[in-house]
């Protein structure tokens, strides 16, 4: 397996174009988005976020990088509600958490860069 990564890793940086429209490719393979959507369905923030956030110390910055969302007719379809729905319920679980508190928002401008766009919510454990 590690002889895989080592190549993928030097086709990437001879690449990148051609190697990311590749991993595009792999991800719209039978199953796929069926397999991700299962995995993302059995998250919930209070089992796989919870501990993460228990384990920081003082001091620990935790990043959140969710998708910033103009139209929710554009993340009606199952796959992409169901991101919408885990993001913003991941965010909501941090924010009531008094020992979390939001230091920053990147990129600054909500305005989209680019189709899809995201943003960071770094967050600061008291």
């Amino acid at each position: 397996m590690r002889g895989l990564a080592e190549a993928q890793a030097a086709r990437r940086a001879e690449n990148p174009e051609s190697v990311a429209a590749f991993e595009r490719l792999q991800e719209a393979r039978p199953g796929y988005a069926e397999q991700s959507r299962s995995r993302l369905e059995a998250t919930s923030p209070e089992r796989d976020l919870q501990p993460v956030l228990d384990a920081m110390r003082p001091g620990q910055r935790l990043a959140l990088v969710v998708p910033t969302i103009y139209s929710i007719g554009r993340w009606s379809a199952p796959w992409t509600r169901l991101v919408r729905l885990r993001s913003e319920a991941w965010l909501q679980h941090v924010s009531n958490d008094p020992r979390f508190g939001l230091t920053a928002i990147q990129p600054a401008s909500p305005f989209p860069a680019s189709p899809n766009p995201v943003r960071a919510r770094v967050y600061l454990k008291r």
